[in-house]
Parts: C-alpha cells; sequence; structure tokens
C-alpha cells in the first residue's frame, strides 16, 4: 500500500492506494508547516481506513508546498512528484482515459494534455482564474470568503442582473452567440443588484473564463476529450456553468468521481510506475 498527497496551501488531501486503486481518502487543513500538514492527513487517511502505518510502503507526494518536505516523513519514505505529471496521470486515471485535455480547478487554473495513459505529459497553459479570485472578490465585494457560502449565494441569485448578455448590446444572436450568453462579465452591475447577484455574477465569471480557455486548449492540441477536476469542481455552481459554458463551444466535458483528489491520485499512481 502506498498514500498519494497534495500538499495545497489551503488544504492537504491523500489516497490510501492499494494494487493500484484508491481505498480511502482523507482531507484536512493545511498547517504553516508542510510537514505538519502531511503528517495530520496521514494519520487521518490511516485512522479512517483502520489501516496499520507498518502496511505503507511509501508517500508520493505533489502540490504547490511539497518541494519543502523532506525525504521522509513518520519513517516513510517520500518520492515527490511533479505537479503537472501528476495533473495530467490523474485526470486520464480517474476518468480511465488514455488521452484528455485535463483541466485542473483549483485556486488558479492548470490546463495539462496527457496521452499514452498518462506516458506523455504537456504543460499547455491555464489562467490565473480560479478558486482564489472567487474567494478574493467575494471578500472584497461581499465580505465573504467561505466558497461554498458563495455558491449556494450564487443559486440563489442571478448573473443576469450583473452580466451584460449579447441580447442587451445587440438585441439578438451575432454569429455563435445567443442572446443569453454573456457579453461582459459585470458589465451591467448596479446599486439594484443584490448579494446574491454578484456572487453568481463572480463564480459565473470564473466558469466562463475557465470554460472558453479548456475550449482554446482542446481546440490547439486537437483533442475532444475534456476532464474537470481539482476542488472547484465540487462546487455545483461553479461546475454546472463550467459544463454549460463548453457545451455552448460545442464541447462535452466530464467530471470523474474523486475530481478533488486528482493530484494526489496522480502522484501515487506515477510513483507507483517506477516501482
Amino acid at each position: 500500500m502506498i498514500i498519494g498527497v497534495d500538499v495545497g496551501g489551503s488544504t492537504t488531501k491523500a489516497v490510501l492506494f492499494e494494487k493500484g486503486e484508491v481505498v480511502g481518502t482523507a482531507v484536512s487543513r493545511s498547517a504553516e508547516d508542510p510537514v505538519t500538514s502531511i503528517s495530520g492527513v496521514l494519520g487521518k487517511v490511516l485512522s479512517d481506513s483502520r489501516t496499520d502505518l507498518a502496511n505503507i510502503e511509501y508517500v508520493a507526494v505533489s502540490g504547490g508546498r511539497s518541494r519543502q518536505l523532506p525525504s521522509s516523513v513518520l519513517n516513510l519514505g517520500v518520492r515527490m512528484v511533479d505537479e503537472i505529471k501528476s495533473i495530467g496521470v490523474g485526470g486520464l486515471k480517474l476518468a480511465g482515459a488514455k488521452e484528455g485535455l485535463v483541466v485542473s480547478m483549483g485556486t488558479g487554473t492548470a490546463i495539462v494534455w496527457a496521452r499514452e495513459g498518462g506516458r506523455k505529459v504537456t504543460h499547455v497553459g491555464g489562467t490565473g482564474v480560479g478558486g482564489g479570485t472567487m474567494v478574493g472578490l467575494g471578500r472584497k465585494l461581499l465580505g465573504i470568503s467561505d466558497a461554498p457560502v458563495l455558491n449556494e449565494m450564487a443559486k440563489r441569485g442571478d448573473a443576469r442582473h450583473v452580466d451584460l448578455t449579447v441580447g442587451d448590446i445587440v438585441g439578438g444572436t451575432i454569429g455563435t452567440l445567443n442572446t443569453d450568453m454573456t457579453a461582459s462579465n459585470f458589465g451591467k452591475l448596479s446599486g439594484a443588484a443584490t448579494p446574491e447577484d454578484i456572487a453568481a455574477g463572480i463564480l459565473n465569471m470564473v466558469a466562463e473564463v475557465v470554460g472558453e480557455i479548456a475550449h482554446i486548449s482542446a481546440s490547439g492540441v486537437g483533442t475532444t476529450h475534456i476532464i474537470l477536476v481539482g476542488s472547484l469542481t465540487k462546487l455545483d455552481y461553479v461546475s454546472g456553468k463550467t459544463l454549460a459554458t463548453l457545451q455552448s463551444l460545442g464541447r462535452e466535458a466530464m467530471i470523474p468521481k474523486l475530481a478533488e483528489f486528482n493530484v494526489a491520485v496522480g502522484a501515487a499512481t506515477e510513483a507507483s510506475w517506477g516501482t
């Protein structure tokens, strides 16, 4: 058995792997010290799955803060895995695919083209628009920085009260754009917009940007298979709007089970190939 860990800035995620399959998961809030973060999540995944530390062969780690870790934690060897590689390998593993564009929706958004079952991985690009954008704007505009709270507020609001649509500007369709599509995010914002409307506008903007960039990236690499992963996929307003944006552009995408554990799954999978 091995454990894959994604050491992030706000949360640390772990997956317990047995014979190449996920048999346990855990999430804990990240501490200032990454060693404390990984020690905590390791203890949690072992406790939740009722697994003894002696059964673990090693820990495969990835994520933004993984480089600060020592070569061993809790007397377990630590194997570092490149984060871009983990995104691509994890996305294909979770989707059961051999090839695809993996869109990692986290604090920002990373886009990775993986093929040959993850043996070849290319960092296509990405955008700084993501969960961090959502939380930052929510804090500044609404005094709320809790992502699930913003998501629930957005579901009660209407982004059309803050966004200019194609119909607002031209009164009809233009090219491939229908009247309901966004022409300018926050282009209609006024004092009449409710906090729920503003939340909807923030999350809608993030989802549309991610969807558009995923579409352009898929066209660039010549793939039709788009896989959405990362923490933002757990927010149904954001994931729904992202899927809708892609669909409006003639694209289909999927969100696999355990999508939020993508990097941890990719790290464990990639590390196991070298054993």
